[in-house]
């Protein structure tokens, strides 16, 4: 998906508009063709004022702090207005946050891309409330960012961005996305280094955003011994994500089974599953129906878990697949267990 954002200058001039009137028409322009692909839009990075759209060096913020703080907002409404209300937007700083939310502005749609990442105190200028700390932002953004798309980048290699400490930050900070390129220098180091038992550029990418797998799966049989399940499966199974970010709500949740070239899906509500992170879980009971033309035919008969913005979604770029090893995953479907026809479950399940 695209990390989009859009400024007047991505070098050290900067070449605005004089008139406010054209920046709100072209992000009228801007918002059209990402409303166009709006599937395929992570984020919106709220840009356009300023050197590289930092919010900085723009002729629209100088003057009074009232007079920056306006035109930052000013520039906020005309997303609100133009996006489809699915598309989040990102801001450079997390008192931009609140200064919205104060203002009702793109409500639960906001998160922070910090192009400053484990760089100094302050994150260069991050986190520049007079009446917060380091340490009061990051708890802040734990609380307050959940559920949101946010990201950024580190310029600066140095103590901050030591392994351990990424680790913490990124999982306040609900961390779904890093610049790759920038800085390299950094993700190199951290390819060199151990952390529990493998790369420490691994183990933080692998924890970048969402990472859910099974942790435990209880299966009750509603079915004398040796008989295939007229009555249905149940199953109790047990969801941990071990990502900084929980799971976005675009995504919903179907049990699937699947036998020869018939598979039928049936959804699931877990609404739990999108609040949680950083190695919670949750636990669901399910009901599941076989057709009566899967028990009568001869084909194996398996038992799936899918996650995919709609049930006819085949193309497992638009899925979650487990991070469970043994699985199979085709089509979209993690495949957690199958039932032979003498009405024996075979599973395995290792994270």
């Amino acid at each position: 998906a695209v990390i989009f954002r859009a400024a007047y200058g991505f070098h050290r001039e900067v070449d605005e508009p004089e008139r406010m009137e054209l920046v709100d028409r072209h992000i009228q322009q801007i918002s059209e063709v990402l409303n166009s692909y709006r599937d395929q839009i992570l984020v919106v990075q709220a840009g356009i004022l300023g050197a590289y759209g930092e919010w900085h060096s723009s002729r629209y913020l100088e003057g009074t702090e009232e007079e920056r703080r306006e035109s930052r907002l000013h520039i906020l409404r005309q997303w609100e207005l133009y996006l489809y209300p699915d598309i989040k937007v990102d801001v450079r700083r997390p008192r931009f946050v609140r200064e919205a939310a104060a203002e009702g502005i793109l409500a639960g749609r906001l998160g922070v891309h910090n192009d400053a990442l484990l760089s100094t105190d302050s994150d260069m200028g991050t986190y520049d409330d007079p009446g917060m700390e380091r340490e009061d932002e990051l708890v802040w953004m734990q609380e307050n960012l959940l559920g949101q798309i946010n990201g950024g980048e580190m310029p600066t290699p140095g103590e901050l961005n030591v392994p351990e400490n990424a680790d913490r930050e990124f999982a306040q900070q609900h961390t779904g996305y890093l610049n790759l390129r920038y800085n390299e220098e950094i993700i190199d180091r951290w390819a060199a280094m151990i952390m529990e038992d493998m790369d420490a550029k691994s183990y933080l990418e692998n924890h970048l955003g969402y990472r859910l797998f099974l942790t435990g799966l209880d299966v009750r049989r509603l079915y004398l011994a040796g008989e295939l399940p007229k009555g249905g499966i149940q199953l109790r199974m047990s969801l941990c994500n071990s990502g900084y970010a929980p799971l976005m709500e675009k995504y919903k949740v179907f049990v699937t089974v699947e036998s020869g070239e018939n598979l039928v899906c049936q959804e699931i509500g877990i609404p739990e599953l999108y609040q949680i992170c950083n190695g919670q879980s949750v636990e669901k009971n399910i009901t599941v129906r076989i057709p009566e033309e899967f028990l009568d035919g001869k084909e194996k008969i398996s038992i799936g878990l899918k996650i995919a913005p709609d049930m006819d979604e085949r193309d497992g770029k638009d899925c979650v697949e487990l991070a469970n090893q043994n699985f199979i995953y085709c089509g979209g479907v993690n495949r957690i267990m199958s039932l032979d026809r003498e009405g024996e479950f075979l599973f395995r399940m290792a994270r």
